[in-house]
């Protein structure tokens, strides 16, 4: 038998048939299959006689561009790409005063002509967004087509402080500096003396040698001289709490793993892209020497330039380096280095401080249905034994894990706004193990990919990022 799934709202109902996975018939057993297999999409809105429906090129069209006009309309930042959806057979235009124009073009052997135009209020918009949401949101359908969005560069967006507001430091700091000027002309010319010399410079009675630079000292009887520095030599100074110590320090071993290095390159991107919410003003592009631990926690850097030597406090690594504690504290077990740069696009680049002598071993995926059943009861398992607190977010919570051959969580990436505001939430961070330098040379076992999905209510989903093929 086909499956169904529908996706209902007051002003908009989605609904998609289609096959099990390998194109076969679903179990009756099963209490929701997977449908893998589209057959046919149907949209209707309320107030229109006529529904759309259509293939699976006629639902990834309308996903794709519902899903982009949302994003440039509810952001008020219009697409620089204007003819990215020209090909499409689905197109949105706005019409203003609270409509929007759906367009639906005929498609090859089909039996409508003419192109179809049903016109959507602000309110039916937003249920169709709803709508597809949910689409995404259900692991058991479609789990191969995911949502193709991209988050919108810092420097489209708009500055709607008011012109005067954003002027007014500018002119204060311009009448101060006026002010100060005017004032210094009052300001009486400072005297200048000659040095004096001192009078225990050279005793009486005695004649200065040249070249001597002082008068020897006397000693007492018993001591030796010590011996003295020579001119040329400059003593080291070190200083044990030195904040950029660590960035530079020559006695800390690196890791050398390749796979280790990609890894840990992911944390450190994460973490400084989530932390980096303000908007730059510098015009010169930050650089930035960062040291990692085997954790991934940042414990020092050093700036590569006088841009980002002064504008150090508008980049969040001072609040993200790892402050050791006690009072003899210890260097990190191991460390790796990389090149953070932040570019005044608003646009983040981490790369590794010497390069990758090979390019890192990418991990091959486990893709055998049986071992990713095993895998994802063995992961469903542990994280809803460790999810043991009352949900607070609104909104479901969608992450894509990585677990090894063993079921060991390796890595997780939020995929969703939410995932990444409430991720102190849930247990997947305590869950990850800590990244070992020992890995031999690049390699990376095979590991299975997943989608966890927290639900407000409590519910746990676990399932195969790419279905059971």
């Amino acid at each position: 038998m086909t499956i169904q799934r529908q996706y209902s709202l007051p002003n908009c109902t989605l609904t998609l048939q289609g096959l099990g996975e390998g194109g076969g018939f679903a179990m009756q057993t099963e209490t929701r299959p997977l449908m893998s297999i589209l057959m046919s999409a149907e949209c209707y809105i309320v107030g229109h006689e006529k529904s759309l429906r259509g293939g699976r090129e006629f639902f990834e069209n309308l996903v794709a561009t519902v899903s982009h006009y949302a994003q440039e309309f509810f952001s008020t930042i219009e697409s620089q790409e204007p003819d990215r959806h020209r090909a499409s057979i689905v197109h949105l235009q706005n019409l203003g005063q609270g409509l929007h124009q759906l367009t639906v073009r005929p498609q090859p052997g089909d039996e409508m002509v003419t192109p179809v135009q049903i016109n959507l209020t602000t309110v039916q918009l937003f249920d169709l967004v709803e709508a597809i949401d949910q689409f995404f949101a259900d692991a058991q359908t479609l789990p191969a087509l995911v949502p193709q969005l991209t988050p919108l560069p810092k420097r489209l967006t708009i500055n709607r402080e008011p012109a005067a507001k954003r002027a007014l430091p500018a002119a204060l700091g311009i009448s101060g500096l006026a002010v100060a000027a005017v004032a210094s002309f009052y300001l009486p010319v400072p005297e200048v003396k000659p040095p004096q010399p001192s009078p225990n410079a050279v005793e009486s009675g005695s004649t200065p040698t040249p070249g001597a630079s002082k008068p020897p000292q006397p000693q007492q009887a018993g001591t030796s001289p010590s011996p003295q520095a020579s001119p040329t030599e400059k003593p080291e100074s070190t200083k044990p709490d030195d904040p950029n110590a660590a960035a530079t320090a020559g006695n800390v071993p690196e890791i050398s793993d390749l796979a280790v290095i990609g890894t840990l390159r992911q944390k450190l991107y994460n973490q400084i892209d989530q932390s980096w919410k303000v908007n730059p003003d510098f015009k010169q592009a930050l650089e930035y020497r960062v040291s990692v631990n085997q954790e991934g926690q940042i414990v020092g850097y050093k700036p590569l330039n006088d841009a980002a030597l002064n504008n150090a406090d508008k980049t969040p690594l001072p609040s993200l380096r790892k402050i050791p504690t006690g009072e003899s504290p210890q260097p990190p077990a191991a460390i790796a280095q990389f090149k953070v740069v932040f570019t005044s696009a608003g646009e983040l680049d981490i790369s590794s401080w010497k390069g990758f002598a090979a390019a890192p071993a990418a991990a091959p995926e486990i893709t055998e249905p049986a071992q990713l059943k095993t895998l994802n009861r063995a992961l469903y398992k542990q994280i809803n034994e460790k999810w043991q607190t009352k949900p607070e977010f609104p909104k479901e919570l969608i992450y894509r894990v990585e677990v090894d051959e063993n079921g060991v969580l390796a890595h997780y990436e939020p995929v969703n706004q939410p995932a990444y505001d409430y991720v102190q939430d849930i247990p997947l961070p305590e869950l990850v193990k800590a990244v070992s330098p020992e890995n031999p040379k690049g390699t990376a076992p095979r590991k299975g990919l997943f989608k966890v999905v927290f639900q407000p209510n409590g519910v746990l989903q676990v399932s195969p990022w790419r279905g059971y093929r």
